[in-house]
């Protein structure tokens, strides 16, 4: 359950932006935020996921317009997750490839 007193004042900010941009057709961009709120586009992102982790209903699009907005509908939900599940399955395969990769123990370098 969404409980406001549990924001810190930078994901309020970002929250009264973002809850204002249904649907990912409606994105705004992690850097106009960032730009709007002045704080680094880095700290966007660690204050979308901890938006997720209080059950605030934010994703991020993966298609243009590239950006941050609220989750409006079942369907969108589960777009988003399919979306993040996909992403990691594709790290975890890239991750399995760079660990197969042949070093030379005595050069420390790769063949």
């Amino acid at each position: 359950m969404m409980n406001r007193n549990s924001l810190t004042p930078e994901e309020c900010a970002v929250w009264d932006i973002v809850r204002d941009r249904p649907g990912p057709e409606n994105a705004i961009r992690q850097k106009v935020l960032a730009q709007m709120l002045h704080i680094p586009v880095r700290e966007i992102r660690m204050i979308t996921l901890s938006l997720d982790e209080k059950k605030y209903p934010v994703a991020t699009t993966t298609r243009p317009p590239y950006g941050v907005y609220r989750i409006e509908t079942l369907q969108q939900r589960n777009e988003y997750v399919a979306s993040l599940k996909s992403r990691a399955i594709e790290t975890l395969y890239r991750a399995r490839l760079v660990e197969a990769l042949e070093f030379d123990q005595k050069q420390m370098r790769l063949f």
